[in-house]
């Protein structure tokens, strides 16, 4: 396994929470 999967898959996770986030503050503006 090489060390930067980890990582890419913590980026992706926070990419995809923000991506939540700002799209249910959005709908509730």
């Amino acid at each position: 396994m090489r060390p930067w999967t980890g990582s890419w898959r913590w980026i992706m996770l926070i990419l995809f929470a923000w991506g939540t986030l700002l799209f249910y503050i959005g709908g509730h503006l």
